[in-house]
């Protein structure tokens, strides 16, 4: 799912084509929003044998990875991010959800969920920080005001809060056992937004500053890794590369 999700920020498709057709997979498709909606959403879809597979890009950096500028689109990110107020959605009408977040994901749903509905396949999802977030609004839209029994899975690395604390309860119920929350060392970007407005869902995973990780692990345990792990650069804990190094070098610890 990591890879995945790195795979999602490359920017030459044909690489990300070339790759994904060397492990067998199917029906690859890049999704995005509409150009001049102010919004700049990504979205990778491929099929294997068995699954449908979906990953949301995060906030991208203002330059790509091969060093070109990209301010445009880390300012449209930006923008969609500070949209913290909460607003009522018709599929959870019992809960609030981040307006910025949700304008992403409405933006690219109808496409997505078209063709996720149209294979019986079971589907798994997957994003990196603000990808993250729409990825469990992908969720929510899935199944309108129930959950949709196609969701398999849904991964999510340093995702921001999402839902008011009503919606969370309801999701954690429905698909808190099936949805995994990463989040690395000293990462800030899942300490946000307040967390006396939003919560997150899923079961926690802390990923180690060098390797390994906790399942569901003891808060307090987690402060005291945090302590050890400090080094004063919050940015380099966000960064995917970091959590994908420490995932694969765990030895079980």
């Amino acid at each position: 799912m990591c890879e995945g999700c790195l795979l999602s920020y490359e920017t030459d498709r044909d690489y990300v084509l070339d790759a994904l057709a060397k492990q067998g997979m199917s029906n690859i498709r890049f999704i995005e929003s509409r150009e001049g909606s102010g919004m700049d959403v990504h979205v990778l879809y491929f099929e294997s044998e068995h699954r449908q597979w979906v990953f949301f890009r995060g906030t991208e950096g203002y330059k790509t990875k091969e060093g070109k500028p990209n301010w445009r689109g880390w300012l449209r990110d930006w923008l969609q991010n500070f949209k913290i107020k909460r607003q009522r959605w018709i599929p959870a009408e019992k809960g609030l959800v981040h307006r910025g977040f949700l304008q992403e994901v409405l933006s690219v749903s109808t496409e997505l969920i078209g063709i996720i509905k149209d294979c019986p396949k079971p589907v798994r999802i997957g994003g990196h920080s603000k990808g993250g977030a729409l990825a469990a609004l992908l969720s929510l839209c899935l199944g309108g005001s129930e959950f949709d029994s196609t969701v398999d899975e849904v991964f999510t690395f340093g995702s921001p809060r999402v839902l008011d604390y009503g919606l969370a309860r309801r999701y954690n119920a429905l698909l808190g056992q099936q949805t995994f929350r990463a989040f690395h060392s000293n990462d800030i970007v899942p300490r946000t937004p307040f967390a006396l407005r939003f919560k997150h869902v899923g079961v926690p995973v802390y990923v180690r500053e060098d390797a390994g990780f906790f399942v569901n692990p003891d808060m307090a345990d987690v402060l005291y890794a945090r302590f050890l792990s400090y080094k004063g650069d919050f940015g380099e804990d966000h960064d995917l590369r970091g959590y994908y190094d420490s995932i694969r070098n765990y030895e079980g610890v």
